[in-house]
């Protein structure tokens, strides 16, 4: 964790100075290229950049536009990207685009520029690319590395929108995929075999066109249920099962059926204190408990219990907590421990309950996300992540690292911690009981292994 905190210094300057993602090229270059520096307009975002003296401007190879992944462009259109020196380089998709357009000193450019194909690693969305196999290489020009705009990376790994048009002869990138279909996927059941799936679909359908000739859509919607076999992976189309009703009217705290441990059960408690005051406004004061073979263990105040995984001596728990605001809560997944029988710390007595986030050694993450437990490991599994920015109210969003974040496992005893995967955007995260976890991504309405 120490390492970490240096980094989150390293990136810091880095950003006051150059606002880059840079590095020295030439003790890394591995062979080199001719680019050009295409003379067609360039948008990103909706906003024309004036690139042709740009130090960082688009280049052109083998028909294919390359755009620099510098740290600005990276926050402008929703990434998170990070050097680190000996490690290499980590880009990851957040969903949280910047709107801040960076700006870089100008420079003469000639038509075609000398473009180094680099060695040092890359990473994108948790995964390292093996820059030798690909068609279009990923390069490095100026100390920046530069992605090509193919389906593959654009759509499918960055979620943007690429665009040609030949009338106005421009290239354009746009945040967020323009998808005429969207989908919220729930796991409403899981079992020691499978996890049972609940799809929403809304789909956009042209039903005509207004007085200026623009096309008019409505939105259809439809519902599907799907099975994720572990040992597989697969995802088949299934039939409802009873334990949809279930989980659909409420009656399981929001968790998937089979989610809770046998001989645990969650509550959450609230008051109004001034029912003068209309809703959503009206004050209250929350509470928060967990319950372990018929005994009650208070949690705290202010929190909302939203999951709780058993180990033979400790039952962990997740919580969120109440901004003050309507009732909002925090992104933040709090991480507490019940010690069932004494002894996980010194001085530590049966029924003790600790948070465990807030410690310093964790100071690299305030969200802890309890993902469950491996009975034949013996760890806890998490996505940890940045805090939010939080003001007053609203809950905020969760910020990201590429390099920091991702899956880990934890000792439940020690609480040393073992990275499995960094970090991918992804909706809803499925643990299988021999540790392997399932990732599922709306936006790209995929179900996807990641470890």
């Amino acid at each position: 964790m120490r390492k970490n905190r240096c980094f989150r210094t390293f990136e810091l300057s880095l950003a006051l100075l150059l606002a880059l993602v840079s590095f020295p090229a030439p003790a890394f270059a591995a062979s080199s290229a001719k680019a050009v520096i295409p003379n067609y307009n360039w948008s990103l975002n909706y906003q024309n950049i004036d690139y042709k003296n740009s130090l960082y401007p688009p280049l052109n190879y083998k028909g294919v536009t390359y755009l620099p992944m510098t740290w600005g462009y990276c926050r402008l259109l929703g990434l998170s990207s990070v050097w680190v020196e000996g490690e290499g380089l980590f880009i990851a998709y957040t969903g949280q685009p910047s709107y801040e357009m960076p700006t870089y000193r100008a420079t003469h450019n000639p038509k075609t520029v000398s473009v180094v194909i680099p060695t040092y690693p890359i990473w994108l969305n948790g995964k390292k690319l093996d820059n030798s196999r690909e068609e279009y290489p990923l390069f490095n020009f100026r100390g920046v590395t530069y992605f090509p705009m193919t389906w593959r990376f654009a759509h499918e790994e960055l979620n943007w929108n690429t665009d040609w048009s030949a009338a106005e002869n421009c290239f354009a990138v746009h945040y967020d995929v323009d998808r005429p279909t969207h989908y919220k996927t729930d796991v409403y059941e899981v079992t020691d075999t499978a996890a049972y799936l609940v799809k929403d679909v809304w789909h956009s359908v042209p039903v005509g066109k207004n007085e200026l000739g623009e096309t008019i859509y409505t939105t259809e919607n439809s519902q599907k249920f799907y099975s994720l076999d572990y040992a597989t992976g697969k995802v088949t189309e299934s039939a409802q099962r009873p334990s949809y009703e279930e989980w659909a009217a409420g009656r399981t705290d929001n968790l998937p059926v089979g989610q809770l441990p046998e001989g645990v059960s969650i509550r959450n408690e609230m008051q109004y204190t001034d029912e003068s005051i209309p809703a959503p406004y009206t004050p209250f004061t929350a509470c928060g408990f967990v319950t372990v073979d018929g005994k009650e263990y208070r949690i705290g105040e202010n929190l909302h219990i939203t999951n709780a995984v058993r180990t033979p001596d400790f039952v962990f728990c997740n919580a969120k907590r109440y901004t003050g605001w309507k009732h909002w809560t925090s992104p933040n997944f709090e991480l507490y421990c019940i010690d069932l029988h004494g002894g996980r710390s010194n001085g530590a007595k049966p029924g003790d309950v600790t948070r465990i986030d807030n410690q310093e050694v964790y100071s690299d993450y305030n969200s802890m996300k309890l993902l469950g437990y491996n009975r034949e490991n013996g760890q806890l599994y998490l996505k940890c992540q940045q805090g939010s920015n939080q003001d007053w109210g609203e809950g905020g969003e969760l910020q990201v690292s590429a390099y920091n974040d991702g899956y880990y496992t934890m000792n439940t005893w020690t609480g040393a911690m073992r990275l499995v995967r960094r970090y991918i955007d992804t909706d809803q995260d499925v643990l299988t009981p021999d540790g392997t976890i399932y990732g599922i991504i709306d936006w790209k309405n995929t179900v996807e292994r990641l470890n």
